[in-house]
């Protein structure tokens, strides 16, 4: 059961389709805009997925587990039975490969996304604390300018110190890590202006 919008009428229809997979099939095939509200629903899904992957872990692969399990105990008298291996595959036997259902299909490819977004936000957040350690760095420089001695003995000693930290900071703009005020910044901090 599921709702649908009826552009010819404007208004929103609920819908049910036949609990025998092949007459759903036919219905859908008939019904364009039932074939199309399913298709909108299931993009939400997966869109859903998209935005939290933990979703799929902790609601949508149990669903689909269950239903799995539901369609493995059919009874052969069930109209849906002659279907079965369609849907759910079939495992290797000797005489026999393994079959990939309609339902394996599905579940990697949505396993593949889940997976590709989960190793991009750890990729971004290793980024982003890459990032912020470089910032630490930047900020945390620490010159006391302030004490004439402190300040005449850091000018010998950190000489090549500063340099170092000025080709450190010029390298972290190039690549990103810095915008154009944190760089000025940073740089000012650095030479003590």
């Amino acid at each position: 059961e599921f709702q649908y919008y009826n552009d010819m009428r404007d208004t929103y229809y609920t819908a049910e389709l036949s609990s025998v997979w092949n007459q759903a099939l036919e219905e859908l095939a008939n019904r364009q805009d039932m074939t199309e509200a399913l298709k909108s629903i299931l993009d939400r899904e997966v869109e859903k997925i998209h935005k939290q992957p933990q979703l799929w872990e902790n609601y949508y692969l149990p669903k689909l587990q269950k239903f799995v399990k539901q369609i493995d105990n059919l009874p052969e008298d069930d109209l849906n039975y002659p279907y079965k291996d369609t849907v759910v595959g079939t495992s290797p036997t000797s005489e026999n490969p393994r079959k990939e259902g309609v339902i394996n299909r599905f579940r990697s490819r949505i396993q593949k996304k889940v997976k590709n977004i989960q190793l991009l936000q750890s990729k971004s957040t290793a980024k982003e604390e890459n990032r912020e350690v470089r910032k630490d760095e930047i900020i945390d420089v620490d010159i006391d300018f302030d004490n004439p001695q402190n300040y005449h003995n850091n000018q010998q000693t950190s000489g090549d110190d500063r340099m170092e930290k000025l080709k450190d900071l010029v390298k972290m703009k190039e690549q990103g890590f810095l915008t154009d005020e944190q760089f000025e910044a940073a740089k000012k901090k650095i030479l003590g202006i």
